[in-house]
């Protein structure tokens, strides 16, 4: 870390993102880091990992952005040096933004854009989050029901009412040369990966937004009734759809 500056040590406009959920959620997360790229081009982001398993997901979703500056564990670090970034600000697996920190003065001055997407989250938030804040299960629950009856999907709520330049539901995740020759021998050409999210250990335990198992079977039957051409692949533990 001595050689390695922080972000906002680079005179640039410095942002802290941090991910703190599962990995659906982390990997999601990246329409949102590429929403503020779009907005400052030339910005750092310094990505924070709560968890050592997520830096894993950091380096596969976040590590071929030429906007990223560094990965670092967030216990001990994030806290102290939040503030001292223009902007801090992650998704929540819960479904919406979490600011922590906004320098606005600095980004009044040096990106204007960003200051004003944030203000615009910032009022999306107080009018549909942090009357909840003490319930994040209720937001959960109002983003399913008002998805269902807008024809939405997570990706127009992570936008928050349009803040956020996120437009469409496509997660872009360049595959790492050192993993190309493991992929390759998979000889995958139309294909489509599913998670269930169902490990052994927890098979008991109450589920929130996972599918029961037997939905799966059928999934996978019509899928391939239907569409034969195209493989299914499992992610995930070798019994979850037991």
């Amino acid at each position: 870390m001595a050689k390695e500056k922080f972000a906002y040590e680079s005179g640039k406009v410095s942002i802290s993102f941090p991910i703190d959920a599962g990995l659906g959620d982390c990997l999601i997360a990246r329409k949102v880091f590429d929403a503020l790229v779009e907005l400052v081009p030339d910005c750092l982001i310094d990505v924070f990992y709560f968890g050592g398993h997520r830096k894993a997901f950091a380096k596969s979703f976040y590590g071929d952005s030429k906007n990223l500056n560094l990965i670092l564990e967030a216990d001990g670090v994030y806290q102290k040096h939040a503030r001292n970034y223009d902007l801090s600000m992650g998704y929540s697996c819960f479904g919406f933004i979490n600011l922590f920190h906004a320098n606005v003065q600095r980004l009044t001055s040096a990106a204007p854009k960003l200051l004003e997407a944030v203000s615009k989250i910032d009022e999306y938030n107080k009018r549909f989050v942090y009357r909840s804040a003490q319930d994040v299960m209720s937001i959960m629950l109002r983003q399913m029901i008002s998805a269902r009856i807008l024809g939405k999907n997570i990706f127009y709520f992570m936008s928050c009412g349009g803040a956020l330049p996120i437009y469409d539901d496509r997660v872009n995740i360049k595959l790492f040369p050192e993993y190309r020759r493991q992929f390759d021998k998979l000889k995958l050409k139309n294909y489509i990966t599913i998670y269930s999210n169902i490990s052994e250990k927890d098979r008991d335990r109450p589920k929130v937004k996972t599918w029961p198992v037997r939905y799966w079977h059928e999934y996978v039957a019509r899928m391939k009734k239907q569409m034969p051409q195209i493989n299914i692949v499992q992610c995930g533990g070798g019994g979850s759809f037991r």
